[in-house]
């Protein structure tokens, strides 16, 4: 399972290399290139060696993404995840995650305030009236 939160997650002392590399537990020969594939689809790329605190709020949502894709799940669960992107990142991003969806399998729940970008991707959309959200056994 992958997890993107609201507001991303990161070792602050870490760069955005190290953070990714981080998600990824076992060594690997292959991280290095894993790692700058995924920055480099999602624009992060020249910010590898930079601190997370350096990057814009639309790079750390970025950031985190990318660090909820590395490890290559089969179950994705994005809060927001087009918030602070702009409408050209959120085109891309729903598109790379569609083809995700497509392609690889991926199963990604997403909770959203912007239904565009997820009606773009073809997404089954189920609102959620009330407040608090209430489960009922049957």
């Amino acid at each position: 399972m992958g997890f993107a939160f609201q507001t991303p997650v990161f070792l602050p002392w870490k760069s955005v290399g190290a953070n990714m590399a981080f998600i990824l537990s076992h060594p690997s020969s292959q991280k290095e290139p894993r790692i700058k594939a995924l920055l480099d689809r999602l624009g992060l790329l020249p910010a590898y060696n930079l601190p997370p605190s350096k990057l814009s709020g639309g790079m750390k949502k970025r950031l985190g993404l990318a660090m909820s894709l590395l490890p290559g799940p089969d179950l994705l669960f994005l809060d927001e995840p087009f918030a602070f992107l702009d409408k050209n990142w959120q085109h891309l991003v729903a598109n790379d995650l569609s083809c995700l969806n497509q392609n690889k399998d991926l199963t990604i729940f997403m909770a959203s305030h912007d239904l565009a970008p997820a009606r773009a991707m073809g997404a089954q959309i189920l609102k959620l009236p009330c407040r608090p959200i209430q489960i009922c056994h049957g």
